[in-house]
């Protein structure tokens, strides 16, 4: 179809990292001075700031760039992103600075849908 946008249905949910790692059982925190110091030799910092927003949706080709094009054209700035196909679906797991972006982010990417 030639000059028309499919509008995809897009959830999102808010939560902080502590409340991912609740939900994921793959999620695991550093344990033990040998892991901190090959993470700080590699550049991550340690963080209690860092908000999380998961978005899922049916995949379709681009949507990751329609996602992150969306949230740089509203001057939301990520801290990271983790993304993967799930079947027919995809999810992603953004990482923001405050919960305000966040809020923000959900509420730019509810209008894609």
């Amino acid at each position: 179809m030639t000059g028309t946008t499919e509008l995809i249905p897009i959830s999102c949910t808010l939560e902080t990292v502590r409340q991912a790692r609740k939900r994921c059982g793959q999620c695991q925190a550093l344990k033990g001075a040998k892991q901190i110091k090959a993470a700080e030799a590699a550049g991550f910092q340690k963080t209690e700031s860092l908000h999380s927003l998961r978005v899922e949706g049916s995949d379709k080709a681009g949507m990751g760039a329609k996602l992150t094009r969306a949230l740089a054209e509203a001057g939301i700035n990520l801290r990271g992103l983790s993304a993967a196909a799930l079947g027919k679906r995809y999810v992603t797991h953004l990482a923001l600075d405050t919960a305000q972006d966040a809020a923000k982010a959900a509420a730019v990417l509810k209008k894609l849908s």
